[in-house]
């Protein structure tokens, strides 16, 4: 992808090289805190009962009606991930963490509209956005049921695709802040 000082455009762009194809469906997610003040967070452990809050930076699903799914998935929308959801976990443990669907809180938190588009998927595979040691947010990709689950093979394929992900967000938004003081 081209630099740019937009994490939204960046994270655009890289989501149209797994949709379609590898994934049916996918989201990218920046960690709220280093979108806000910039301050890197070096380590996910201890989320705490109110789990952690990430801005929705693109998505991209297969589907025909991709305005549906924007509108059940808006860009820029700031989301609270349950503290033991799947999300979270692969965040706190920084691994891919392949699961079958959201439940519990995570699910209670979203609208009725993301919930049913949910339902279409049958197999999800979380990734955590790590870049030189510093956690960006998430990689989150789905499969509809007419394709292969997830499996473990295709984890170091999204690993590797979530830490090109973290540096070129991490270095867009690098690029975004240097441009705000340079203007200043």
């Amino acid at each position: 992808p081209d630099a740019t000082p937009d994490p939204a455009r960046m994270a655009s762009q890289i989501l149209d090289a797994v949709v379609p194809g590898f994934a049916d469906a996918a989201g990218i997610y920046a960690l709220e805190q280093l979108l806000s003040d910039g301050t890197p967070v070096r380590q996910m452990t201890g989320t705490g009962q109110r789990g952690l809050v990430v801005r929705r930076l693109a998505n991209r699903s297969a589907m025909a009606d991709q305005p549906a799914f924007g509108a059940a998935f808006p860009s820029g929308e700031v989301v609270a991930l349950a503290a033991d959801s799947p999300f979270a976990r692969c965040l706190r443990d920084g691994a891919p963490v392949i699961f079958a669907r959201p439940v519990g809180r995570t699910m209670q938190r979203i609208s009725k509209e993301a919930r049913t588009t949910l339902d279409r998927y049958t197999s999800f595979l979380a990734t955590p956005m790590i870049t030189r040691g510093t956690t960006v947010g998430i990689l989150l990709l789905a499969r509809e049921p007419g394709a292969p689950s997830f499996h473990g093979a295709d984890t170091q394929a999204t690993a590797d695709l979530a830490g090109r992900a973290a540096a070129a967000i991490a270095d867009s938004l690098a690029l975004m802040r240097h441009r705000s003081v340079a203007e200043a």
